[in-house]
């Protein structure tokens, strides 16, 4: 990881669990984190505003608000930062619910380790550096944006920086093209439109070219919401970097109708 400081708010309103965070932060091997703490809503949001931290860590419990109150309230804020949120055990719906508003991860009190908090606060690193480099491609060309969303075939991006390279972005032809919503679609690898006449010849092949930053083209079974199979003629370029780093995959997508032997 780059020598950088990276700055990360804890928000919760239990010292001792900071106390906890900090010993944690402290055992970490690799990284160079600082660590900030805020206990109360009013005076994170504020603070969260100001835009001066890397990665939020947002506890579920707050007095009389709530983490995902305290999630909402900063999205609406423009606030770009990764959201970590904090649960207690058995918080399963709370998890989902964050995930679903735009929390990057979730971590469950009691079960957090040095190695496990480092590679989530990684991973959140790297996705808020894919996604910021594919706001600032769309804020140069929104043209290009119109474009794609208008294409009369599938398209979707994906994330290699992240874990399991989720999709971040579809357009509406590729949700008609699939069955599923957006929702269903986003934070998710596209492996999810897999099934059994998929060919695994062919998705070693995928790997095998997307590894070199090599473009792919070919087709693939895949299936849609219903289960209804379909030929997905495709077409996967890696987009880098100024760097020369991929930091994404865009999939071109034409169906054709799939006819069993």
């Amino acid at each position: 990881m780059t020598s950088q400081v990276i700055n990360v708010l804890l928000v919760d309103d239990d010292e001792e669990d900071f106390i906890i965070a900090r010993d944690l932060f402290a055992s970490i091997e690799q990284g160079n984190y600082h660590l900030d703490w805020i206990g109360t809503y009013d005076e994170a949001l504020e603070e969260i505003k100001k835009q001066r931290h890397h990665v939020y860590l947002l506890d579920y419990h707050l007095g009389g608000h709530d983490g995902l109150e305290l999630l909402e309230a900063a999205l609406d804020a423009k606030c770009r930062a990764p959201m970590i949120m904090l649960t207690g055990q058995g918080g399963r719906n709370v998890d989902l619910k964050a995930m679903t508003m735009g929390a990057y991860d979730y971590l469950v009190k009691g079960q957090i380790t040095p190695g496990m908090l480092e590679r989530s606060l990684r991973y959140a690193m790297q996705h808020a550096r894919s996604t910021n480099a594919l706001r600032e491609t769309v804020r140069i060309s929104s043209a290009l944006l119109t474009a794609i969303s208008n294409l009369d075939r599938g398209v979707a991006i994906t994330d290699p920086l992240t874990e399991d390279a989720p999709i971040i972005y579809v357009n509406d032809f590729y949700m008609e093209m699939t069955g599923y919503d957006r929702e269903d679609l986003i934070g998710r690898n596209p492996r999810m439109l897999q099934g059994v006449e998929t060919s695994a010849r062919e998705l070693k092949k995928i790997a095998k070219l997307l590894r070199r930053g090599e473009p792919y083209r070919g087709a693939l079974v895949n299936y849609k919401a219903d289960g209804t199979p379909f030929i997905n003629n495709l077409s996967i370029y890696p987009v880098q970097n100024n760097e020369g780093v991929v930091v994404q995959h865009i999939a071109l997508c034409e169906p054709r109708e799939y006819i069993s032997e």
